[in-house]
């Protein structure tokens, strides 16, 4: 019986000594219940996670067009950790950034689709800068989109003796530049005015009724800046003149 005293406080000054080199602390078994709740009670809830949704770099179709046209952008959105699950990132606003060349930025609000994904259209006259930001303030690199100059006919007015009136502007071009009008008679493009464009591109000038002789009752102008080889010229629609 002694012995078995004398066994068992031994077994337990083991124990003991063990504890102090342990740090005075004993193992106690956790629960896995217990560690799946704290765990559980650290993830950030779907409120969290949709005010910190990161946005893709966004897509266009096309980095240069004519000045006026429209540009399709696209872009999505996923959560911090890269997945995109729809309760999360379906139907969610985004913010879209436009700024043209001596403009002021613009932004419109966007909503993804289901799947966080979002299409939408920028109008394009200028060099244009699109960028995209959420609404928790993560944003995505911007892209550019160039305009291809051109010079077009944006008014013509026929007069009662028989010439015509032309306004021109020259778009995505920044500097002034001598245009060029010719009629199309007889089957070649016969030139007929020569104007100056001001620091905003536009021209305004005359056609004589005598530089359009032989032309026939419609006639088809054409206009071109002269030296500007990256400026494309643009035809205007029939008009019909006086006779």
């Amino acid at each position: 019986m002694q012995e078995n005293q004398s066994s068992t406080r031994t077994r337990l000054l083991s124990a003991s000594m063990a504890a102090v080199m342990m740090g005075g602390a004993l193992a106690v078994a956790t629960p896995v219940s217990v560690v799946a709740a704290h765990v559980s009670a650290l993830a950030p809830s779907d409120d969290q996670i949709r005010d910190n949704l990161v946005p893709t770099d966004l897509i266009v179709s096309k980095d240069a067009v004519r000045s006026g046209k429209r540009v399709r952008v696209r872009g999505a959105v996923t959560e911090p950790d890269g997945r995109a699950r729809p309760r999360n990132v379906g139907h969610a606003q985004v913010i879209l950034w436009v700024k043209k060349a001596g403009e002021r930025k613009t932004s419109r609000i966007v909503t993804t689709d289901a799947q966080g994904r979002f299409t939408t259209r920028v109008r394009v006259d200028q060099p244009t800068r699109v960028s995209v930001s959420t609404t928790g303030g993560l944003a995505a690199d911007p892209v550019w989109i160039g305009t291809i100059a051109q010079v077009k006919v944006t008014d013509t007015t026929v007069t009662d003796k028989g010439g015509v009136q032309v306004k021109t502007k020259v778009c995505g071009y920044a500097k002034p530049a001598r245009i060029r009008a010719q009629a199309k008679i007889g089957g070649k493009w016969t030139r007929v005015a020569t104007q100056r464009s001001d620091t905003h591109g536009r021209a305004a000038f005359r056609i004589r009724p005598r530089a359009l002789a032989g032309a026939p009752k419609t006639v088809q102008l054409r206009v071109r800046a002269l030296k500007a080889k990256r400026v494309q010229a643009s035809t205007s629609k029939v008009v019909r003149i006086n006779r």
